[in-house]
């Protein structure tokens, strides 16, 4: 999230503007504040489906399911 912001004040120096759907003007204070629960809502969406990835690989895991990487040669 800081990483964004960082890039939209970089974008603002330059003269550049940021467009975004839906629109948020991320100049004003509520704006801002928009974008940054849209931006926390993202970063929960990413850690929660990291999650039940790492959940569905272990319980392959367990029933024995080849998991992908190299095979060896017998």
């Amino acid at each position: 999230m800081l990483d964004f912001l960082k890039l939209v004040e970089t974008f603002e120096r330059h003269g550049v503007t940021f467009v975004s759907s839906p629109s948020v003007q991320h100049d004003e204070l509520d704006g801002r504040l928009t974008l940054n629960m849209l931006l926390s809502f993202a970063q929960f969406e990413r850690e929660v489906i990291g999650e039940r990835i790492r959940d569905k690989v272990a319980a392959s895991r367990k029933k024995g399911m080849w998991m992908g990487g190299w095979t060896r040669s017998l």
